[in-house]
């Protein structure tokens, strides 16, 4: 083994020697054509050696111009159709689950936002000829990439709006113009927690519309936080 090492190395010895060869040709003949010594280093250069390579050359033309193309983004909205007792999930044309629900729901129907703001769109089902808006929320788990209810927004069970402040609105009562009662949710730590209620109603007194907030304290009890007045209506008068 040891001979056999010996060998090779000689071998990668007279590789090296072999390559230079050209180099030590080209310093023999400038110093045999010229009386003053010569300095190496004028004279070796990168253009003086030939680069082999198994890569296959790369060309580029200064007045060739390259356009890059961008595929299209895939829609990646949700949409959903009906199956015999639930509803089929798409993103795209990915399909993601079926959800067994017992019944076949009205897909127009279905809402769909980010209800618990971590970047995914979660689901809202109304349940079968629901007419008041109640219903069951479904939201997106990134780790099994399915949709699975959720308890804290199924303990409201009614449809929730979002807001740019990352809260979310329950409208509890909508009696035209006349009384409306909202509700306002944030999360906190994981859960679910109702912040705010305000009612909104026509005075039969001056006819104005008023806007009182209730909150609430450390330990949930609620309190009046205030009113104010939303819609300024002039009084009529006889002509």
């Amino acid at each position: 083994m040891k001979k056999f090492l010996t060998n090779l190395k000689n071998l990668k010895n007279l590789k090296n020697l072999i390559n230079i060869l050209p180099a030590l040709s080209l310093l023999v003949l400038l110093t045999s054509c010229s009386k003053e010594p010569v300095n190496i280093e004028d004279h070796i250069n990168a253009e003086n050696f030939v680069l082999l390579t198994t890569t296959a050359p790369v060309t580029t033309s200064a007045g060739d111009e390259t356009e890059t193309t961008t595929a299209p983004e895939e829609d990646d909205s949700l949409r959903f159709e009906p199956a015999n007792t639930g509803v089929v999930v798409y993103a795209g044309e990915n399909r993601i689950q079926e959800i067994d629900l017992g019944y076949t729901p009205v897909t127009d129907d279905i809402r769909s936002e980010d209800y618990n703001f971590d970047g995914y769109p979660d689901i809202f089902i109304p349940y079968d000829l629901s007419t008041s808006d109640l219903g069951i929320f479904y939201c997106f788990d990134s780790e099994t990439e399915t949709f699975v209810p959720s308890d804290s927004l199924n303990y409201v069970g009614h449809l929730l709006t979002t807001t740019e402040n990352q809260t979310l609105i329950e409208e509890i009562v909508d009696n035209d113009d006349y009384y409306d009662q909202y509700a306002e949710f944030a999360w906190k730590d994981g859960l679910l927690t109702q912040i705010r209620r305000k009612v909104c109603y026509t005075s039969n007194v001056d006819g104005q519309r008023y806007e009182e907030t209730y909150e609430y304290d450390e330990n949930g009890y609620e309190y009046f936080a205030g009113y104010e007045i939303v819609d300024q209506t002039e009084p009529e008068t006889d002509s």
